[in-house]
């Protein structure tokens, strides 16, 4: 999943989805919800480690907007039901062109900054970042929680009681 190479949304959409099932996680993209309010980019399921959605933002540049606009749609998407997908969990992914912005000048740290920004201020809503390079979904930073993805079946019972303690109490609606 690291070594994904991508040039749009869609492709990167359709790497992670291979990647997860190779994993071992069932995955469908491009869900509607039951009243077709809103279309999710992608919903995995393990049987150990639960369900999640996830939105996918191809970015071109610093600007968090995208960023707003996919905490928006999982606000809204959290409350929507969806065909045999019980989603227990919400996530995104922010991502730039072969995980670099196009700027000049602005090298591998610019980048890990602005997303060290970004996962925080998603996880101060419930939602969760996928991390493509360590493969997991990062709830909380320090101490940490997160759901590994290339090893699902490592998730007990414990871990998803910690996770659901960190969303409660940071959900809201963004």
């Amino acid at each position: 999943m690291n070594c994904i190479r991508f040039d749009s949304e869609p492709e990167l959409r359709d790497q992670i989805s291979e990647s997860l099932s190779e994993y071992g996680w069932c995955v469908e993209t491009e869900v509607y919800s039951v009243c077709k309010t809103g279309r999710v980019d992608l919903l995995a399921k393990h049987p150990q480690a639960g369900t999640f959605g996830l939105e996918i933002k191809y970015m071109e540049n610093y600007s968090g907007k995208m960023l707003g606009e996919a905490m928006k749609q999982v606000g809204r998407y959290r409350r929507l039901e969806y065909n045999d997908w019980n989603v227990d969990y919400w996530a995104i992914l922010p991502e730039t062109e072969n995980n670099r912005f196009s700027h000049a000048g602005t090298g591998r740290g610019a980048y890990h900054s602005v997303m060290d920004v970004f996962q925080g201020t998603v996880n101060q809503f419930g939602i969760g970042f996928l991390h493509r390079q360590n493969q997991e979904i990062i709830y909380r930073h320090v101490p940490k929680e997160a759901i590994s993805l290339s090893r699902p079946e490592t998730i007990d019972e414990s871990d998803h009681r910690r996770l659901d303690r960190v969303i409660n109490e940071r959900q809201s609606t963004p």
